[in-house]
């Protein structure tokens, strides 16, 4: 099956963002040398932001409990509507004062990062259609101090962030970003003043920068300097958690590749109509990261990451409980991220799912874009995944883990070679959860999400 279609097209762009991701860092600071990131993909303009009413609440706690089952109030909270064009996922925020308060950017919601960076107005290297950032514009901005310097000449602090395929080069500024309603008055942000080639190309498809929601050093602003802990510092975070919901009702793009609407993030709250049952919370387990010298560190709590525990497959003999058991390595962390569009797993893992699938239909190896392909006719079983040691499964049916473009379908789950053992759970999970990342208590929860399809569109906003 050779990989000439639309759905390789836009696969062969996105995978080269996650192939190499895990041997680069982000240069944000001292506090977060060294941590991992991932290329976003593709955006395009967002709906408005919406209000959807009394049915967001709040958890009354989020306590380390496995299974949530009530305890709800309401609270003060702000929905963030995020948009999706061919697999990312986006939202829309101002930044500045002045003039330049009333331009709009649409950044890229990654739960793999936490930083915050926009082009610059006179970045000559930056996606020609990206919006910019205007720094004459906006009185309130400000250029961050260089604390490692003394020189009046190196006053300010430049700083840059390396992808898996690509990287940008700036200078940390504050200014004003209000995003949801919500206000943070001395945001800390990258203005991007030089992108690599590699980098233009990518966001030229994908919207103007990327605003990081990760877990990175909790809400302490002296050791992070995400949109969030920006917040907390301004006490205008409703609550220490929020909530995700992607919609997953079906669109499809001029290149014939069909992808979700979008969804929500809401910030202090749950919308109590869009999942079903009760939620499992599982603690966040450290996870090993690199510098950008490919050294291997110490273990961080960085990521929304959880203990991988193992993959199941049902076998095809029709036999009631009976199923392939695919352990996790030793020491594996899945990474809950927003920002990948598939899940990536260590090779050997991914080819112990490869060979229990083969029992349903056959699948040919793409060398060249690194993709799984087979039937869209093929009738395929529900993966699980287990977190924690927990007989917990979380199952991705193959209307998930299949991509494809209404001609061939490739499996979107691939595989990375590390020496850290690190799974990533991007999309092709989330989209079947409803998800909650709580900072104070250090915890992910999972409740099956409420397709798109079935909820009333005067109710939830998209």
């Amino acid at each position: 099956m050779k990989a000439t279609t639309a759905i390789t097209a836009f696969l062969g762009f996105m995978v080269c963002g996650l192939i190499n991701s895990m041997a680069y860092a982000e240069q944000w600071g001292e506090a977060n040398a060294g941590n991992i990131k991932h290329i976003l993909l593709y955006a395009t303009n967002p709906g408005p932001e919406a209000d959807v009413g009394a049915r967001i609440v709040a958890l009354r706690s989020l306590a380390l409990y496995k299974h949530y089952s009530g305890g709800l109030r309401a609270l003060k909270r702000s929905v963030a509507s995020l948009a999706s064009a061919g697999g990312g996922l986006y939202g829309v925020i101002h930044v500045g004062s002045g003039t330049q308060k009333a331009t709009s950017f649409r950044v890229n919601c990654d739960t793999g990062s936490d930083a915050l960076w926009l082009p610059a107005a006179s970045c000559a290297s930056c996606a020609a259609n990206s919006t910019r950032f205007d720094p004459a514009a906006s009185p309130s901005f400000a250029y961050a101090p260089n604390p490692s310097s003394s020189s009046s000449s190196l006053l300010m602090s430049f700083q840059s962030i390396y992808y898996g395929t690509g990287s940008v080069q700036g200078i940390l500024a504050t200014d004003t970003v209000l995003w949801a309603g919500l206000t943070s008055p001395k945001q800390s942000f990258l203005l991007v003043t030089s992108q690599d080639a590699v980098m233009a190309a990518q966001m030229a498809n994908v919207g103007d920068g990327i605003m990081g929601l990760a877990f990175a050093a909790g809400l302490d602003p002296a050791q992070s300097g995400s949109i969030l802990s920006g917040l907390a510092a301004s006490n205008a975070f409703p609550a220490a958690f929020f909530s995700l919901w992607i919609n997953k009702t079906i669109i499809t793009a001029s290149s014939g590749f069909s992808a979700y609407s979008g969804g929500l993030i809401i910030l202090g709250g749950i919308d109590t109509s869009l999942y079903s049952g009760n939620f499992s919370f599982f603690p966040l387990a450290p996870s090993i990261v690199t510098a950008s010298d490919g050294i291997i560190e110490k273990s961080v709590q960085y990521y929304w990451s959880l203990a991988a525990y193992r993959i199941s497959i049902p076998i095809s003999t029709g036999k009631a409980n009976t199923a392939t058991i695919i352990p996790a390595p030793k020491g594996t962390t899945a990474i809950i991220d927003l920002g990948t569009t598939l899940m990536i797993l260590d090779a050997v893992s991914l080819n112990s799912i490869v060979n229990s699938l083969q029992q349903f239909a056959t699948f040919e190896f793409d060398s060249q874009n690194q993709l799984y392909f087979v039937s869209c006719k093929a009738s395929l079983p529900d993966i699980s995944f287990s977190f924690d040691g927990t007989s917990d499964s979380f199952h991705v049916g193959p209307g998930s883990y299949l991509l494809t473009d209404g001609q061939n379908c490739a499996l979107g789950i691939q595989a990375v070679n590390s020496a850290i053992p690190q799974w990533i759970f991007g999309q092709v999970f989330l989209q079947n959860y409803y998800t909650v990342f709580d900072f104070e208590n250090k915890q992910v929860g999972f409740a099956i999400a409420v397709s798109g399809n079935s909820v009333d569109s005067d109710d939830v906003a998209t």
